[in-house]
């Protein structure tokens, strides 16, 4: 069986609230997967990690699970992007939740037309937000739109959205999100940023659709993902001392 899609996570847990979360979302990951590849680095070694792995090992049919703390974020996954064969990437930050009316058929059906209109980069994460935008007209019509059975996909450059970046919880084409990493990696100096994937998602805005140029990139027409209502604890890792920081609280606002 060919593999349309790759799934890759880098991330850590040290609270039992969002452990919780993990507990009850990655299985719905898993379903929507099918026997499609995971590959996730657990990054930090404390109480919760062989629980996260027992979690995943239960949640996907083709796991590859890695406990690596002596790698930045960055190499780690251009080491991985290097290795996959599958033409598409999904990346999900771990406090993105997949929906129940998400299924395999569905993703399926996404990746298809994904590579029918060669759509590089489709929005997954603060979902809630882009679909009220489409609900005012004035939004949503432009001469470039095309609305498929379960996105609009557009030219980055002709864009009629609030939607002024790419993402990291997104899908995207494999070369895309590789050669973004590394020019992220060669313009950036200080490592302990590079670990960051908090840092990382910001990164990719501050990158934003002009790295775009002509290609083609989407949102969800549907509501299959967005980033979970719970109160979760904002996490993040940096430097050798793994010092917890606030992150990106109260910065995307749900309507």
């Amino acid at each position: 069986m060919t593999n349309k899609v790759t799934l890759l996570q880098d991330f850590i847990c040290t609270s039992e609230l969002r452990f919780k979360f993990i507990e009850k979302n990655t299985p719905k990951v898993g379903k929507v997967l099918g026997k499609w590849p995971c590959i996730v680095n657990f990054d930090i070694k404390n109480e919760f990690t062989d629980r996260v792995k027992s979690v995943y090992e239960n949640s996907f049919e083709n796991l590859v699970f890695e406990n690596n703390t002596n790698i930045t974020w960055c190499d780690w996954m251009i080491n991985k992007l290097e290795e996959i064969e599958s033409p598409y990437v999904m990346y999900v930050i771990e406090d993105v939740e997949f929906f129940d009316i998400f299924t395999h058929n569905i993703l399926n059906q996404i990746l298809i037309d994904m590579k029918k209109f060669d759509v590089q980069h489709l929005l997954l994460g603060k979902v809630q937000r882009y679909m009220a935008e489409l609900k005012k007209e004035s939004r949503v019509h432009s001469s470039k739109d095309t609305k498929l059975r379960h996105f609009w996909f557009h030219n980055a450059t002709n864009s009629p959205y609030k939607y002024n970046s790419f993402t990291l919880s997104a899908m995207f084409k494999t070369e895309l999100m590789l050669n973004t990493i590394k020019f992220i990696k060669v313009k950036e100096k200080e490592k302990s940023k590079l670990k960051d994937t908090m840092w990382m998602l910001d990164k990719f805005e501050q990158t934003g659709i002009k790295r775009l140029g002509e290609t083609n990139v989407s949102i969800p027409n549907k509501l299959y993902v967005g980033v979970s209502l719970e109160k979760l604890p904002d996490e993040r890792s940096s430097g050798k001392e793994r010092k917890l920081q606030k992150s990106h609280e109260g910065r995307w606002p749900e309507n």
